[in-house]
């Protein structure tokens, strides 16, 4: 579906010229990870634009976006050669030089500079969220980031709650498209850093319920005793 980028037709409610706000925390390390900044060129002048394009399933996340900031959100299905299959996915846009320009002076996709560590645990889930996945296989609680080639993490050296109990090993993606960032630990603190980053705040519902299996099949283990 080709979206008209040319007339403004809702409400910003805000426009990100600062991370005063838990909620404004997660956003900007959601769309650090699943976000895109752009420039659509029109015939008499150009748009910045930044979206985010998810699979339906996870519209909820959008909803959380539109709420706190505004823009607009368009459901589309998109056919798969690969698969044969259409799929559902949603997008949230917002056409604005205001927003995308005040996320560039907050140091989008560079440092956490304007981020106050009393918002990095919202920034973390949002960044989990988008790029991160966790789980629970082989009795082991496995947790990664996933982020584009060039990416060192860096910006992370600043969140506390990943310095005392962690390790964190970085590594090229098996295409060599791609970072990946792995966070060891025990399984038991590994589970604490989980349910601190989603204790509080909005989250996307299914990384909640994947958080509540993990949590459940942990503490059912068998234990197993040395004679």
């Amino acid at each position: 579906k080709n979206f008209n980028h040319s007339k403004r037709k809702y409400e910003i409610k805000d426009f990100f010229d600062k991370i005063d706000s838990a909620n404004k925390a997660y956003i900007f390390g959601f769309l650090w990870a699943d976000g895109h900044l752009s420039m659509i060129s029109r015939k008499q002048h150009k748009l910045k634009s930044v979206r985010c394009i998810l699979n339906s399933k996870d519209r909820d996340v959008l909803e959380f976006i539109c709420s706190i900031i505004g823009g607009v959100i368009f459901d589309s299905s998109v056919f798969d050669k690969r698969t044969k299959k259409y799929y559902d996915r949603s997008t949230w846009i917002m056409n604005s030089k205001i927003v995308v320009d005040n996320l560039k002076s907050l140091n989008f996709r560079k440092n956490l500079k304007f981020v106050s560590s009393k918002f990095h645990i919202d920034f973390l889930r949002g960044l989990i969220d988008g790029d991160g996945t966790f789980g629970y296989y082989d009795n082991d609680i496995k947790i990664k980031i996933t982020s584009s080639y060039e990416d060192d993490f860096e910006y992370l050296s600043v969140v506390s709650l990943l310095k005392d109990k962690f390790t964190i090993n970085k590594y090229e993606g098996k295409r060599g498209k791609s970072t990946n960032l792995v966070i060891n630990g025990s399984n038991v603190d590994k589970l604490k850093l989980l349910s601190v980053i989603y204790s509080n705040g909005f989250s996307m519902a299914r990384k909640c319920d994947k958080l509540k299996k993990i949590t459940e099949e942990f503490n059912n283990r068998p234990i197993k005793y040395k004679k």
